[in-house]
């Protein structure tokens, strides 16, 4: 939790002075990011019963257009919010084909943290060096739980579980604590249904507008792209 809430901290401090609530409850605030400007994009709402849309915070020399082919000033188009949604939810379906190269980068982190245990670097080097590799470390970790809930097992049996001894260990903890996916949120075949707001805070770190789609960054480091064609 502490690796965790450090790199939050890291994603608020790159938003200094863009005005963004960064305490905000909704997933996308200061995660939707322009892709000409590189400026968070703000969710406007509507009085007409239409849905809420994103916009570009570039406000220069913007020009009046009909909704849908509205753009901000740096010509980022505007962004509905079901459609940032279905992007998300797409992204965090596709974690599954990446199980192979995650796993690897895991172990990999875990050799460099066990060799920066036993090396003797300067200390402010090292306590920094370690405090990173634990932050992708932990991201990497929520990043494969979720993506064994995405994909169960077919011998898992539906059995009620035994209550599970006390953790004694930081392993054992971290597999009783972690947060589980909401019940209905997966289909028969272990795929999302749905868009979630707190599992896009938990995985995601920015979605980037593009003209073609969407270029999703997990937080564990993993980049997918999302194409409009697909939403």
């Amino acid at each position: 939790i502490y690796y965790q809430a450090q790199g939050e901290l890291a994603r608020r401090a790159a938003l200094k002075g863009e005005q963004i609530r960064c305490g905000s409850a909704m997933a996308f605030v200061g995660r939707l990011i322009c892709g000409k400007c590189a400026r968070p994009l703000r969710r406007i709402t509507r009085q007409n019963g239409r849905e809420p849309d994103w916009r570009c915070r570039c406000r220069a020399g913007e020009e009046k257009r009909a909704h849908r082919e509205a753009v901000s000033a740096c010509g980022c188009r505007f962004v509905p919010e079901s459609q940032a949604q279905r992007a998300a939810v797409l992204a965090l379906n596709r974690a599954p084909a990446y199980r192979d190269t995650l796993s690897e980068e895991l172990r990999r982190l875990g050799a460099a943290l066990r060799e920066s245990d036993e090396g003797t670097p300067a200390p402010e080097s090292a306590l920094l060096e370690r405090a990173e590799l634990c932050r992708r470390e932990t991201q990497l970790r929520l990043l494969l739980e979720l993506i064994a809930e995405l994909t169960p097992s077919a011998d898992a049996s539906g059995d009620a579980a035994e209550e599970p001894p006390a953790c004694y260990d930081a392993e054992a903890f971290y597999r009783r604590t972690r947060r589980p996916l909401p019940a209905g949120l997966l289909d028969s075949a272990g795929r999302l249904t749905g868009f979630d707001n707190d599992l896009v805070i938990r995985c995601l770190s920015r979605l980037t507008v593009t003209d073609e789609g969407f270029e999703v960054r997990f937080q564990a480091g993993l980049s997918v792209f999302v194409a409009l064609e697909e939403l």
